[in-house]
């Protein structure tokens, strides 16, 4: 079960590249004065843009790039996974401005980990952003949450779990590709979250135990077969192996989610975020030029 609604009513009609960079009609009015500062330019094409066009990047990043994800607060493909239909929400209620970097990586890797607990044990998630809200020079009229946070709640009737449990994730809406472990923060960020949004949550939720040390509680509640069912799976990759695919990403990056708070958490396997590789890179490590997650 999920419960999500992050901005409401705000409707944005036009996609990321429509606004364009600081100064792009005037410092920027030039294709090699654009190109230089790292933005990319369209050549002249009549009658819209009769001197051309300085505009983002395609790849992730916040200062060139095109930034920010129409980043799902309940997953994309939850409905497929739960009811057998194919389709995605796209409604706004349903989306918040995460970066590509955020939504591509950290934030799927606890989606696949919370989704795997979803299938052994009744949950209910509730998913959201939290400021401070700064001002985006992508979308004018949607401001960047500072947060985004996730809070799951497991109910005490039921096996293996003895009390009314709770795991949630305050997460920074950054462009770092790496699962930082306190971002699974318990009792302090429920806390924050309530502050942050002005709310309350029920007293049951309020009231249940907080566990510590993740590792433990996922460890108990999802064996290895239990894993192994729903993909989630050690990294291979090795320095110099092309970029990560969607799939491997989506096996790799839970099992670093699970293992973060272990005795051996230094020895946790490395991947690279392809969001946040160059095109030149992933052009250069992916056979077909093309990579897409």
């Amino acid at each position: 079960m999920f419960a999500s609604c992050t901005l409401g009513s705000v409707t944005i009609n036009h996609r990321w590249a429509d606004e364009q960079p600081p100064g792009a009609n005037t410092t920027l009015n030039n294709q090699d004065a654009c190109e230089k500062a790292g933005y990319r330019w369209y050549p002249p094409s009549p009658p819209k843009y009769p001197q051309g066009k300085c505009t983002w990047q395609a790849d992730a990043s916040c200062k060139t790039g095109r930034c920010f994800d129409r980043g799902h607060i309940v997953p994309s493909g939850a409905m497929g996974q739960l009811f057998g239909r194919s389709g995605q929400s796209f409604t706004m209620c349903n989306i918040a401005p995460q970066t590509s970097v955020l939504n591509e990586c950290k934030w799927m890797y606890v989606e696949q980990v919370v989704a795997c607990l979803g299938r052994y044990h009744l949950t209910l998630t509730m998913a959201g952003s939290l400021g401070p809200y700064q001002p985006s020079m992508h979308f004018s009229h949607v401001p960047k949450p500072a947060f985004q946070w996730k809070l799951v709640f497991l109910p005490a009737s039921q096996p293996l779990v003895t009390s009314d449990t709770v795991l949630v994730w305050v997460m920074s809406n950054d462009e770092v590709g790496v699962y930082d472990s306190t971002s699974y923060c318990g009792r302090a960020c429920l806390d924050k979250i309530e502050k942050g949004l002005g709310v309350t949550f029920p007293a049951r939720i309020r009231n249940a135990t907080y566990p510590q040390n993740s590792t433990a509680l996922f460890t108990s509640l999802l064996t290895e077969s239990a894993q192994d069912k729903c993909g989630i799976k050690r990294s291979t990759w090795k320095a110099g192996d092309p970029p990560p695919s969607p799939l491997e990403l989506s096996e790799w990056g839970p099992w670093n989610v699970i293992y973060a708070e272990s005795a051996n958490v230094s020895d946790l396997p490395s991947f690279p975020c392809p969001s946040q590789m160059s095109s030149e890179e992933v052009q250069k490590r992916t056979p077909t030029g093309i990579y897409y997650i």
